[in-house]
């Protein structure tokens, strides 16, 4: 693989994410800009997200960590983040059936997850001369 392959948007270098068709397709339309701050928004969001989650957790607060974990899947889906949206969904599900103890596992799956797919944003937005 030369260096031009892996510097391109669907082919990022050392990373198991990739831009999503919709976000490509926007790349490709010139919108660069626009796709990076959509990330950088995402990497926020999704930080603060999982902080709530960690806390709606230790206050036992089923409501919120269904809410937490059904916007998260979405999120996450439309970032192209395929692992996190299922871990959302799996703990969506366990805590529908009020089952906390059991999430709590797939609850520090999801924030692992997220941390890998961050570095792998980051370092995409770094490949493009971003921050």
């Amino acid at each position: 693989m030369n260096d031009e392959h892996r510097s391109t948007p669907e082919h990022p270098a050392e990373s198991a994410w990739s831009l999503p068709p919709v976000l490509l397709e926007l790349w490709g339309a010139g919108q660069a800009e626009v796709v990076e701050e959509l990330i950088q928004l995402f990497l926020t969001d999704t930080a603060d997200r999982i902080a709530q989650l960690q806390d709606a957790f230790a206050r036992r607060d089923l409501d919120a960590l269904k809410r937490l974990a059904h916007s998260l899947k979405g999120s996450s889906s439309q970032m192209g983040e395929d692992r996190m949206a299922g871990l959302a969904r799996l703990l969506e599900e366990q805590l529908s059936d009020a089952a906390l103890e059991q999430s709590e596992p797939v609850l520090a799956d999801l924030i692992r997850q997220f941390a890998s797919s961050a570095a792998c944003m980051r370092a995409f937005l770094r490949r493009q001369g971003r921050p």
